[in-house]
């Protein structure tokens, strides 16, 4: 652009005064200072415009931007809403298919219980047919044979002394140890209710004796074992040598507030048994009870241990207790399993011992 032009300029712009006007050598320097400054100015302006302009687009590019993004949030928001809309049907879909998931483990629950009742008697048959005395507590021991193979046994002499004199030798390689006999016989203490004096008839070991001196229940016991008596008597029991039926007949009418008996029956033939029950009847006082302990023979594993001990007679079912009891003149009389559940059909294959307990009416008629 020539010289002209740009005074030309800044005349039209009203910074710079017309040609025609008459100036001073100081107006003239005034004026092209104007016309610096106003150059300057002009160029500065440009920049800033630029710039902002610049700046402009770049707002307006973040704003075309913020306006997709909120597009997408728009688009992932109904994304969301339909997925939380897909869960909640979800979530029903799987109450629904736990809760019939609940109602199908209930079904199998229930026959779970129900085959276990059934598989109860064949597990307890199994069981009992393979019980065997525990060998350890009898002193034999598993050794090598030649031709043989592995062999039950004992490698020690002979003790030289007859079995028929030393029941208790047998009575403790077989039975249960004191300790344990003394606590299951612990619960019968609470079907005394006073009841005194008690006769333990076969008394043995002393067990029972023991619990009754410890809970000041004035008690005797009688046993035919001259082993059994003396085992006794260590211990200050009061026990006498004697056939238990020719023992009740010298023990005064209704003098008697328990008979007990445990593990006695079993080795009673059946005419000793019922001049047994026809005795304890006639011994006791009226009110008075019979306790009777003896093998469980509808379990398996205890019928077959019942023929370990050669001295029993047979074994002797409750419900033959029961009618011998009634025949008798006993009422009421019941049987129960010591130690078991407390339902008497459901211990009735499992338990190895049940109990008769069989009352004197209060107005006996013997």
């Amino acid at each position: 652009m020539s010289q002209p032009s740009k005074a030309r300029e800044l005349v039209e712009a009203g910074i710079a005064p017309p040609p025609t006007e008459r100036r001073s050598a100081p107006r003239r320097a005034l004026w092209r200072l104007t016309i610096r400054l106003g150059r300057a100015h002009a160029i500065h302006q440009q920049q800033i415009n630029r710039e902002l302009l610049a700046l402009l687009e770049q707002v307006r590019t973040q704003i075309d931007e913020l306006r997709l993004n909120v597009q997408d949030l728009g688009v992932s928001l109904q994304e969301l809403r339909r997925g939380v809309a897909a869960s909640e049907r979800g979530v029903q879909e799987l109450q629904q298919w736990n809760h019939g998931l609940e109602e199908q483990v209930g079904g199998l629950l229930k026959r779970s219980d129900e085959f276990e009742d059934r598989l109860g008697p064949i597990d307890a048959f199994v069981s009992g047919s393979r019980a065997v005395p525990d060998a350890r507590s009898l002193g034999f021991e598993r050794f090598d044979k030649q031709s043989a193979g592995t062999v039950l046994g004992y490698r020690n002499g002979a003790v030289g002394v007859d079995p028929r004199d030393d029941y208790l030798a047998f009575e403790d390689a077989f039975r249960l140890s004191e300790e344990i006999v003394r606590e299951r016989q612990r619960p019968y203490l609470a079907l005394l209710q006073g009841r005194q004096p008690v006769l333990d008839v076969g008394c043995g070991r002393g067990e029972f004796l023991e619990l009754l001196r410890d809970a000041e229940v004035p008690a005797s016991g009688v046993d035919l074992d001259a082993g059994m008596v003396a085992r006794s008597r260590t211990k200050g029991l009061d026990v006498q040598q004697a056939d238990a039926v020719a023992y009740l007949e010298r023990v005064p009418d209704e003098s008697l507030g328990v008979v007990f008996a445990a593990q006695v029956v079993e080795h009673l033939a059946y005419d000793h048994l019922l001049a047994f029950l026809r005795l304890s009847s006639q011994k006791l006082t009226p009110g008075g009870l019979l306790i009777a302990e003896t093998v469980n023979p509808h379990s398996p594993g205890a019928l077959k241990n019942f023929w370990f001990d050669m001295t029993h007679q047979h074994p002797v079912f409750p419900e033959v207790l029961l009618t011998l009891c009634r025949s008798i003149g006993f009422a009421p009389a019941y049987v129960f399993h010591p130690g078991g559940s407390g339902d008497v059909d459901r211990d009735r294959e499992r338990m190895g011992d049940y109990a008769l307990i069989a009352e004197r009416p209060p107005t006996a008629s013997d």
